[in-house]
């Protein structure tokens, strides 16, 4: 993965002695794992027969395997009828999923892949929540005298495991960040559940307390707004607003997708901190977009990549099995399976997506 220069997730030499028991070649893009601080030595002591080649080469293969979805300069050297499983978020990319039904590529998104009470099982909800949350409270560090002889409030949209790991993880760093030393007395967490979010008055009365405001949300449609901008005039100025969602900006036929926290620029590994005077609240986002009201706003597309190393070994032991179903039984998983693995794999894929998810909207 390289769409930024900050990016270095790749699996760890240890996830390819999972290739062992496969008749299968598998090929690494040269400077596999370098940032991460690996050679290519050390991923042919685990598996001897992995083959390093470009990145064309790559992408001719039968089955990619990327966490994030590549560009669509990459897909265009796929071959039809090959399999893509990567983070594909095909409710919030419908440009992407266009075109990975007119290259005719097998696609399966790990973020669509879910167990039989529709539970994500590639997913970590965990560094997702701990990689904003610690960028989140060392912002607000910078200014912890304002907190001598209060609390600290935090406010989450979303009720979640997202927003229960956000709210984890504001407990942790207001201890592992010494707001305590610094006066405070202790943090205070409130969940704003949708109900609420229906009436502005009430949404207002808490945002007027709020030190940070985090966006934990999955929407069923990311063209509405949960928080318009304009209520964010009564945040203090001193707030930190944390947005946890991957969701871009996009331009689509009936409208634009946008942050549920309205006026939010998008963030990526290499910039994901944004104070109100800077000029990315003009180059990143929409002119039609409403970003009058401005406080501290953290935002990217890949927190897990923050702890790089133990994000990689988690989604190794979550993606391998299903890459095994792959491996053994082809580009074409049953939803009636008599294989829990293979059945959730099913649901992954664009024709269950569009059967299922969209007509159930």
């Amino acid at each position: 993965m390289d769409k930024e220069e900050g990016e270095k997730r790749d699996f760890l030499p240890s996830f390819f002695k999972n290739f062992h028991s496969s008749n299968v070649q598998v090929f690494l893009e040269i400077g596999y794992g370098k940032k991460l601080g690996y050679s290519e030595e050390d991923y042919l002591r685990v598996n001897s027969d992995l083959k390093f080649v470009d990145r064309n080469t790559v992408f001719k293969q039968n089955l990619i395997v990327v966490i994030r979805v590549p560009e669509i300069e990459s897909l265009e050297l796929m071959n039809p009828s090959s399999g893509l499983l990567s983070m594909l978020h095909y409710e919030t990319r419908p440009a992407l999923l266009e075109k990975l039904k007119e290259n005719h590529i097998n696609s399966f998104s790990l973020d669509s892949i879910v167990d039989d009470f529709y539970r994500r099982l590639v997913v970590s909800y965990e560094m997702t929540a701990l990689g904003g949350v610690h960028t989140a409270f060392n912002e607000l560090k910078k200014n912890a005298a304002q907190f001598k002889g209060k609390a600290l409030k935090v406010s989450i949209l979303g009720m979640g495991n997202l927003g229960f790991q956000a709210a984890r993880y504001s407990f942790q760093e207001y201890t592992n960040q010494g707001f305590e030393a610094a006066g405070a007395k202790g943090v205070t967490i409130e969940f704003l559940e949708k109900e609420v979010t229906k009436f502005p008055d009430s949404i207002k009365e808490i945002l007027g307390k709020t030190d940070l405001l985090i966006d934990a949300t999955r929407r069923p449609d990311a063209k509405l707004v949960i928080i318009p901008n304009e209520w964010l005039e009564v945040l203090p100025e001193s707030a930190v607003v944390l947005d946890l969602t991957a969701d871009p900006y996009e331009i689509q036929k009936d409208g634009i997708q946008q942050k549920a926290i309205e006026g939010l620029p998008h963030g990526n590994i290499d910039k994901f901190i944004f104070q109100p005077d800077e000029i990315e609240w003009e180059k990143k986002i929409p002119s039609v977009i409403n970003t009058a009201n401005r406080r501290t706003a953290i935002s990217c597309n890949a927190w897990p990549s923050v702890m790089a190393k133990e994000c990689m070994e988690v989604y190794g032991e979550k993606i391998w099995p299903f890459i095994n179903v792959l491996l053994n039984k082809g580009c074409n998983p049953q939803a009636n399976s008599d294989d829990k693995i293979e059945r959730a794999l099913a649901r992954a894929t664009i024709s269950y997506f569009e059967e299922h998810v969209m007509v159930s909207r």
